[in-house]
Parts: C-alpha cells; structure tokens; sequence
C-alpha cells in the first residue's frame, strides 16, 4: 500500500461505542504476534512490519468482543519500574502524554485495563510502589472510570498485585478490579502469538462481559 489522492478533507463519524484503554507495553502493541513470518533476509527489524499487528492482540479482540472502542496506551520495554526504547519513560510517568510534553486530549474512557509487570520482573517492592504510584496517575485522570487491572500473562507479580489493589481500594474507596490471567496462554513466547493472543482476548471479553454487564 502506498497511499491514495485524497480529493479533500474528511472527518470520520463519531463511534457510539463506549471507550475503553488499554495501557500496557510491546504485548498490547501487538509486537511479533507473527514472528515466524520473515519475508525479508537476513532476518531482523526490517520485518517487524509484517510480524506486528495491534489489531491482532488480546486488547483489540476484547474490545471488539464487546463491541467497545479501543484506544491504546503502550510502548516496547516500558513498565511500572522502568523507562522503554527511546527513553520513553516510566508507565506513570508516560500515561498522561500522547508523546513529549503532549498530554493526552481525549475523554476519560469506560473502562481502563492495566496490563503491566512482564518488564519489572526484579525487585517486587519497588514494582508495588511504582504500581502505586500508575493506579494514582490512573485514578486521577480518570475518576469515574471503571479500572481493570491484568496479571501479566506470564503470571509476574500476581500476588503483589492483588495486595497492592485491594489496600489501595481499601484506603482510597475505588472499586479497581483484578484479572487473574493464570493459565490462560503458555509462558512462551513472552509476546504471544497470534492463537494467544485470540485466547486471552476472549477470555478477557467473558470475564470483563460478566463483570460489568456489558
């Protein structure tokens, strides 16, 4: 595809669907859901166009599962701790922007799944304080939203983030709700592939379907 002649300026219609977010890292973004596929040699980053696919991933099966618009909030290699490729920074501290010194201009969503951890995989007290310290960020921005919080698939953090979740309930009167992904897709490969990616999206959908009545 190389583009088209446009003969002019179009505005794209206004979704009814409610709005949902998905704010995770390269998993989210849909990256190597088709590693295999490496037309081009010697293999290597030229391919990731045709291996990355964010309408492919667990985020966008969900959301149109449950006929919500999604809107996505990831970079590669960012986490709760630590900053991504580009020195993209911390997930706290990169969530109000759209890029640097940008904020973000849309509305708060109807929902807001947190899918982070895979990346903190080092020192669980500086990944709950920094955990915190997104669930705040979140929050703050968004007070009327419903916030779903994953356990990454490869289960990192699972028990740390049911602890911090319900104290930061307790202690700030939130309803944030946790998704035990435990079993859902095998460990490997860290980015799922394209069938985990499907499983996990649809499991997410009937978890989230019940929950919220959607």
């Amino acid at each position: 595809f190389l583009g088209y002649d446009a003969e002019g300026n179009a505005v794209l219609p206004e979704s009814a669907k409610k709005p949902v977010e998905f704010v995770g890292d390269s998993i989210t973004e849909g990256v190597t859901v088709d590693a295999t596929y490496s037309p081009i040699l010697p293999k290597g980053q030229l391919n990731r166009p045709y291996q990355n696919d964010s309408m492919a991933t667990y985020a966008a099966i969900a959301a149109e599962l449950l006929d919500l618009e999604a809107a996505f909030v990831g970079y590669g290699a960012v986490g709760a701790t630590k900053s991504g490729i580009g020195n993209v920074p911390c997930a706290a501290e990169m969530y109000p922007y759209c890029f640097d010194g940008h904020p973000v201009e849309y509305a708060p969503c109807d929902f807001i799944v947190i899918n982070h951890g895979t990346n903190d995989r080092k020192n669980p007290d500086a990944f709950c304080e920094k955990y915190r310290e997104l669930l705040d960020v979140i929050v703050k921005h968004n007070p009327k939203s419903n916030i779903i919080a994953m356990v990454p698939f490869i289960g990192a953090f699972r028990q740390q983030i049911f602890d911090v979740v319900s104290q930061y309930n307790s202690e700030n009167g939130t309803d944030i709700f946790v998704v035990d992904t435990e079993g859902w897709i095998p460990p490997e490969p860290l980015h799922p592939n394209r069938e985990g990616h499907l499983t996990a999206g649809r499991k997410l959908a009937e978890i989230l379907k019940r929950r919220y009545n959607i």
